[in-house]
């Protein structure tokens, strides 16, 4: 069973806090997701100054930190989502304080940015936590039904989801493994190296993916997580949505990279994960065990993500 501690299951009528930790964020796609997380049942809390802006970001950390730390420690909020990721969520987090609310965890979904604070939550609460949606780009009523359907699978259901709806899974390196998912965006979690939101990757199976990328700059991201040691002890790798940048001279080429990347990888590596910077998006519980195998290739969740 996982060592971490899981959050309540979501049921409807809870009140779910929303959050802007990150970048600003355009108003008419984030007013339309909220509309649809109430519309499926649910409270939502939120600060006036949520639509603040400071540059790129937010507004400024203080403000984004008081947001945060004010949904955690509030015991009427059952879940925390966020506006969407960009950047600044790492800046906040020495801001944080998590020792009013650390040993009752709440359902915490993000992805992209937000990578740094389930490291963080991990790290500092072992809680589980869920890479899924963001409010502004996957939750809205033009996205499709699966992104929501899933996350109130995964975050309502008190048993294990089983094998993930993932067909098209591409083989890099052979075998099957079991341990905890872990991981995120690769940038962030190559961010967040020698930090306190390194992620604490041996033992467990490593999720990772990015977007925006050129076929070099995900080789050198990484390489770096290789020589700094992050691979070491992990049990096996699945990979979600890679999406190169539209100026990528040689896309056809992530393939058979990745497989010359891995090659002395000891474990499997799955390839095609629909979580990340992507539609659909299956919300992945962080924290909980899972089996990956390669024969057939799938990802199974072997406990439930909430208690």
């Amino acid at each position: 069973m996982s060592q971490w501690l899981k959050p309540k299951a979501l049921r409807p009528g809870d009140c779910i806090g929303i959050a802007a930790p990150a970048s600003c964020f355009d108003e008419d796609s984030f007013q339309a997701a909220v509309q649809s997380v109430e519309k499926a049942g649910f409270r939502i809390s939120m600060r006036d100054d949520i639509r603040a802006r400071h540059r790129y970001l937010a507004g400024p950390d203080a403000r984004r930190a008081e947001e945060l730390n004010a949904l955690l420690a509030d015991p009427e909020i059952c879940a925390i989502f966020f506006a969407r990721g960009g950047y600044g969520t790492q800046r906040i987090l020495p801001l944080l304080d998590v020792s009013p609310t650390k040993t009752h965890p709440k359902i915490v979904v993000g992805s992209s940015d937000l990578t740094v604070l389930h490291a963080y939550l991990h790290h500092h609460c072992r809680w589980v936590t869920f890479y899924g949606p963001m409010l502004s780009t996957h939750l809205g009523p033009k996205a499709p039904p699966v992104n929501w359907e899933w996350l109130l699978k995964i975050c309502g259901e008190r048993k294990p989801i089983g094998t993930l709806p993932a067909p098209g899974l591409i083989v890099i390196k052979p075998g099957r493994a079991d341990g905890p998912l872990l991981g995120g965006c690769v940038a962030l979690i190559q961010a967040g190296i020698k930090t306190i939101y390194e992620w604490p990757t041996a033992g467990g199976i490593l999720f990772l993916e990015d977007r925006g990328i050129k076929l070099y700059a995900l080789d050198r991201m990484l390489t770096h997580l290789k020589h700094a040691g992050l691979f070491r002890g992990v049990k096996g790798i699945a990979l979600g949505s890679m999406v190169l940048s539209a100026d990528e001279p040689r896309p056809d080429d992530l393939v058979p990279m990745l497989t010359e990347f891995f090659h002395d990888f000891p474990g499997p590596v799955l390839c095609g994960l629909p979580a990340g910077h992507c539609d659909p998006f299956l919300t992945l519980p962080l924290g909980v065990r899972v089996t990956l195998t390669t024969d057939p290739p799938c990802v199974t969740i072997n406990e439930s993500a909430v208690a």
